[in-house]
């Protein structure tokens, strides 16, 4: 597992004829309305397998002694934002590449393969108080900037990515900021109910 995904072997023909053969017998079940959507999906085939092997990978970097035992080799931070390959998904699920917020507590960033993220739309000058946060620039430490200002977290779209998703570290939100979002939190998931 220690090489890199371009380095692995290539399929051989009987695969490939399994494989072709798998995806006629799908196509042929296809409606007209399900090209661009399944076109998609093929698209992003190969980057969910670079992820797989990836956090495979991840799982073999574990240290087994010391004071990192059992530790994943990337430990995200409460409120720093990342890059994430979210994929192709279905319906009104968010698709593609989109800045996601850490909100997992520290022992999960440290030993979980998989982290709980909120994602980051481009268009903050549209907000729902409700269930959407504004976040600019000058919501983050340091001389950190956002690709698009104002941002909207998602606060109703709470997901479990693996940590292999995560992409470049983007910055984090200041601590005001992430107060501000644990009330979102709370409320959205109407933790004073219960």
């Amino acid at each position: 597992m220690g090489k890199k995904y371009s380095e692995l072997r290539e399929l051989n023909e009987n695969s490939r004829n399994i494989l072709k053969s798998r995806v006629q017998e799908i196509i042929n079940e296809l409606k007209e309305i399900d090209y661009r959507k399944f076109l998609k999906v093929m698209n992003n085939i190969k980057d969910i397998l670079k992820i797989t092997y990836e956090s495979k990978k991840h799982q073999q970097q574990r240290p087994k002694t010391g004071n990192n035992k059992g530790q994943h080799p990337i430990k995200p931070i409460r409120g720093q934002i990342y890059n994430a390959i979210l994929g192709e998904n279905a319906g009104s699920e968010l698709s593609g590449e989109h800045p996601v917020i850490v909100i997992q507590n520290d022992t999960g960033n440290l030993f979980a393969q998989k982290v709980i993220v909120l994602p980051i739309e481009g268009d903050g000058h549209t907000i729902n108080e409700a269930y959407m946060m504004r976040i600019t620039s000058e919501d983050l430490e340091g001389d950190k900037r956002l690709r698009k200002e104002p941002s909207r977290a998602i606060i109703s779209e709470i997901l479990t990515i693996d940590k292999a998703r995560l992409g470049f570290k983007i910055g984090r939100l200041k601590s005001e900021k992430i107060k501000e979002l644990n009330k979102k939190i709370y409320n959205q998931l109407s933790l004073d109910k219960y």
